[in-house]
């Protein structure tokens, strides 16, 4: 099937859901907030604590500024996650019931073999090795702005999230 649209890759977790929060109700701040994985999260975490995903609030500003992207840029969005195969109905559930834009969810460790497949003309990431594999192969990436992936830009951060400090590319208002 031809695709006419172009196709946005969205990151969920700590790019539109703040899932991290979630993580630290339950083990407590990760000691080092410029590092990516909280050194107590451990195989088996999240089928323990389902409610990490289902918890997690959007972050603020998110789920308007992606309908007006799509909207302006004439744009579709794939939603790729690395979540266990599990999360895949509660992550559909979040992603409705927080009013985000329609959209594919693909679920995959290999995110940017995926949206290289896909052909995505963009893709909105947080995770510091994911920017760079999907850099890697020629994806053009924005950086939802996190404590352990500021060497990464363009950074940004949603309308309504306070900014801690570094340089973002944009704040994309909703009107």
């Amino acid at each position: 099937m031809r695709r006419w649209k172009k196709l946005i890759y969205v990151d969920i977790c700590n790019t539109i859901a703040d899932v991290n929060a979630e993580i630290e109700k339950i083990l407590g701040p990760r000691p080092v907030p410029e590092e990516y994985f909280h050194p107590l999260v451990t195989d088996g975490f999240f089928l323990k604590h389902p409610e990490v995903f289902i918890d997690a609030a959007p972050f603020p500003g998110a789920a308007q500024s992606l309908h007006r992207l799509i909207k302006d840029l004439n744009s579709d969005i794939v939603y790729i996650s690395a979540r266990p195969e599990w999360a895949k109905k509660i992550t559909i559930s979040w992603l409705k019931e927080n009013g985000f834009p329609d959209g594919d969810l693909i679920l995959s460790t290999d995110k940017a073999a995926v949206a290289k497949d896909l052909y995505v003309s963009m893709a909105i990431e947080d995770a510091p090795f994911e920017i760079e594999k999907l850099k890697a192969a020629g994806i053009q990436v924005i950086v939802k702005s996190q404590p352990y992936n500021k060497k990464y830009g363009p950074r940004f951060l949603w309308p309504g999230e306070k900014q801690r400090s570094g340089r973002f590319f944009c704040s994309y208002e909703v009107k």
